[in-house]
C-alpha cells in the first residue's frame, strides 16, 4: 500500500542501488576522459612550440592526474558494484536478471545459479 504514495520514477532496493552505482562509474569515466582531453589539448600546443612549457607541462600533468585519479575511481565503483549484485544474488538464491545485473555482463552467472 506504500508503493502507491511513492513517485512513478522512484526506485527501491537492490534495482535502485544498482542503478546509482552505473550513475556514478559514468559520471567518474567522464571526469576521466575531460582529464585525457585536457591532456592531449595541452601537448600539442608544446609539441608544435606554440606554449610555453612549464605552463603546458603543468596542465598535461594535471590532466593526467585527473584521467588516472577518474578511471580507477570508476573502477572501484564497477568492483563494488560487481560484489553487490553477486552478493545479493547468492543471498537470493534464484531470482531474475535485473539490469543492473545485465548492464554488468552477469547474465551467464545468474543463469548458472
Amino acid at each position: 500500500m506504500q508503493e502507491r504514495n511513492m513517485p512513478a520514477n522512484s526506485l527501491t532496493g537492490e534495482y535502485a542501488e544498482g542503478e546509482r552505482l552505473l550513475a556514478a562509474c559514468g559520471l567518474w569515466l567522464l571526469a576521466g576522459f575531460v582529464g585525457a582531453s585536457i591532456l592531449v589539448a595541452s601537448l600539442l600546443p608544446l609539441v608544435g612550440g606554440q606554449a610555453m612549457p612549464l605552463s603546458a607541462l603543468a596542465s598535461a600533468f594535471g590532466g593526467g592526474a585527473l584521467a588516472v585519479f577518474a578511471w580507477r575511481r570508476a573502477r572501484i565503483v564497477l568492483d563494488g558494484a560487481d560484489t553487490r549484485v553477486a552478493t545479493a544474488s547468492s543471498a537470493g538464491g534464484m531470482r531474475q536478471a535485473s539490469a543492473p545485473a545485465l548492464a554488468l555482463g552477469r547474465e551467464a552467472t545468474l543463469a548458472a545459479e
